[in-house]
């Protein structure tokens, strides 16, 4: 929504209703804005927990992204045999 029609839609607005969009939209912002944190930041965590780790630890989390992966591979399979049935 542009900038000129949020301020029209604002005014119409009774100020109870006001003050709750404007809770929303702020809340919705900070969402988005944590989000971009998170994309910017994780990848530079999991490097640094990488070099600090053990060999135990670096097996366990090996182990962890091939089950996530096989079980990616399983949902997909499975969603596939459902579209074909014309399930989804």
């Amino acid at each position: 929504m542009s900038g000129a029609s949020r301020e029209l839609k604002e005014r119409d607005l009774p100020p109870a209703r006001q003050a709750l969009s404007d809770s929303v939209y702020e809340n919705i912002k900070a969402m988005e804005e944590l989000f971009e944190m998170r994309q910017l930041l994780e990848p530079r965590a999991a490097a640094l927990a990488a070099v600090n780790a053990s060999e135990v630890q670096l097996d366990g989390i090996e182990r962890l992204a091939e089950e996530r992966a096989a079980a990616n591979r399983r949902r997909r399979r499975r969603h596939e045999g459902n579209r074909r049935r014309g399930r989804g």
